[in-house]
């Protein structure tokens, strides 16, 4: 903020209990592999991952995050509904 930067884009993830931190902006998919710029960090170092598993387990606390369920999925309004499959199918043809 002291920059005037809000926001960075950016993914991070990491898998099972051990091992390295991948760090980038990529996306999985192949719109992006053609026509942005991408990167990404695989960074194998213990200190960091305990630093990223701390991260992730205050991201996921219940009391900052709630666990979307199917039973909650289909509750949404009808509207709600259409407007997620516009939404998705319609955003597909335009990227």
């Amino acid at each position: 903020p002291d920059l005037g930067e809000v926001m960075i884009h950016c993914k991070v993830a990491s898998f099972g209990t051990r091992g390295p931190v991948v760090i980038g902006s990529a996306n999985l998919d192949a719109q992006s592999g053609e026509h942005n710029s991408e990167a990404v960090l695989i960074i194998d170092d213990p200190a960091l991952r305990t630093q990223f598993d701390t991260m992730f387990d205050q991201d996921f606390a219940p009391d900052r995050a709630t666990r979307v369920t199917r039973d909650m999925l289909e509750r949404d309004s009808t509207w709600t509904r259409f407007r997620q499959w516009a939404v998705f199918n319609l955003g597909k043809s335009w990227l």
